[in-house]
């Protein structure tokens, strides 16, 4: 008897099983879709784009930054770029699910970044901008950036050749989370120098692929607008 009770709710349960495997393989699938979206939006509202003739050297939302090279720039327009940048960190680990090592404080053109970890005496707190910063601590700041960077890319299986390729490594990050089903082993190919000849025969990715469209929420964009307007002055 107590054998065929077991029979019965072991047949049950497996029938069960199988059912909660479908229901979540169906929300993971969903969960990332969703997600691929959100990355699309946020790489409609931040740009980033390569410069002509100038090899890993892009853009965002028009504005350069050189790649951890600071001499000789334009404080504000390198200040802003680092804003968005930080912006963009900062969403998108909250839409990837990946803590930061280094909490980021996006505030626009004055944005602040956090090491809670390191041994340090005095302020754990480091600018993402020139003007008014000791520059040792402004380089220290980007050094940061680029690590939560590089643990984004370590979540999606990504690795970073080189860290102080801000925009290059944002840039690969953001490519390989738009990808579709069946893209992802293409778009992981080659690093952020496969991304750039890709770029060279096909266009940016941005235009690469036709959006996904499906099941979208109409109110996606202009609520992520919202967000970032919100954050970045926040």
């Amino acid at each position: 008897m107590i054998i065929l009770n077991t029979t019965y709710h072991l047949h049950e349960n497996t029938g069960k099983l199988q059912q909660c495997q479908t229901t979540h393989r169906k929300t993971t699938d969903a969960i990332t879709g969703q997600r691929r979206r959100i990355c699309e939006d946020l790489l409609d509202i931040y740009p980033i784009n390569p410069v002509p003739r100038r090899s890993l050297a892009f853009t965002i939302q028009q504005l350069p930054l050189p790649n951890s090279a600071f001499q000789d720039v334009k404080e504000d327009v390198v200040s802003a770029a680092l804003g968005y940048v930080a912006h963009v960190v900062y969403l998108l680990s909250f839409y990837l699910s990946v803590p930061l090592a280094y909490h980021i404080h996006p505030s626009s053109s004055t944005s602040l970044i956090t090491d809670p970890i390191s041994l340090m005496a005095g302020s754990r707190t480091f600018p993402l901008y020139i003007k008014g910063s000791a520059f040792y601590r402004f380089e220290y700041g980007v050094f940061l950036l680029n690590k939560d960077i590089e643990l984004l890319a370590s979540h999606l299986g990504l690795k970073i050749l080189d860290i102080r390729q801000t925009l290059p490594n944002l840039k690969y990050v953001l490519f390989v989370a738009t990808a579709g089903q069946g893209e992802l082993p293409a778009r992981k190919a080659g690093g952020v120098r496969g991304l750039l000849f890709r770029e060279k025969e096909n266009g940016t990715p941005n235009n690469a692929r036709s959006r996904s469209t499906n099941n979208t929420d109409n109110r996606g964009i202009e609520g992520l607008r919202s967000i970032a307007t919100l954050r970045s002055t926040g």
